[in-house]
């Protein structure tokens, strides 16, 4: 039973790489098949990617730090993306690289994404399962970043007339962020709530389960 709980955890964090290597390839699909720019695949991949938190609510607690493997590999890939070197990685700097980070051959602002995921993620897995059931909070904070900040400048630039301030933030902008920052808050913390429960169920069926095997083996053996 403990090795096929180690095998569940294990799939989970194959397929959340799987995940989000496939975004990024999306990402750069995008800008090299159907030529969009690196801001709108920057922001795909920012949305997209963000999404990869909620494995943490999958994984058993106990292993619930293998998300601090997967966000740390990834800041590792993002510090070494850029306009040399291999292919993939050299594709994916042009995928999310602004007109600075050209420059200075850096993908700034997903590494820091990449860092501020990998923070919170570590402070709240490890030591296994001390933190992990208020992992709905930095998740909820998180989704204010890849759902607010993410979409928002689209809808801005499609819809919004009016500015302010120094940077020529819109209005129509501004108010998505908090929209969608409110959804994604809502749907992270509903979502964490339901995993919970379905969690303690899963270990009660699992304790249960564990104490029927080892009294049915102490009855043979005895």
């Amino acid at each position: 039973m403990v090795f096929l709980i180690f095998v569940k955890n294990l799939v989970l964090l194959i397929f959340a790489y799987i995940y989000v290597l496939a975004v990024i390839g999306a990402g750069i699909f995008l800008q090299k098949k159907l030529n969009k720019s690196s801001e709108f695949t920057r922001k795909t991949i920012h949305v997209l990617a963000g999404f990869v938190v909620f494995v943490v609510f999958f994984f058993d607690p106990i292993y619930a730090w293998f998300a601090d493997i997967i966000a740390g590999s990834f800041v590792v890939l993002l510090w070494m993306a850029g306009p040399t070197g291999p292919e993939f990685m050299k594709a994916m700097f042009e995928s999310m690289a602004r007109t600075e980070d050209e420059e200075e051959g850096k993908i700034y602002g997903p590494f820091y994404y990449a860092i501020s995921i990998t923070i919170v993620t570590v402070i709240f897995t490890f030591p296994p399962g001390l933190l992990v059931p208020f992992y709905w909070i930095p998740a909820s904070a998180l989704s204010i970043m890849y759902l607010g900040d993410g979409i928002a400048p689209f809808i801005g630039k499609r819809f919004g007339k009016r500015t302010y301030g120094a940077n020529k933030r819109t209005y129509v902008g501004s108010l998505a962020v908090f929209l969608l920052g409110t959804i994604g808050v809502v749907f992270t913390t509903f979502f964490a709530y339901i995993m919970t429960v379905v969690g303690l169920a899963v270990q009660i069926i699992q304790f249960n389960t564990i104490t029927i095997i080892v009294g049915i083996r102490r009855d043979l053996i005895t």
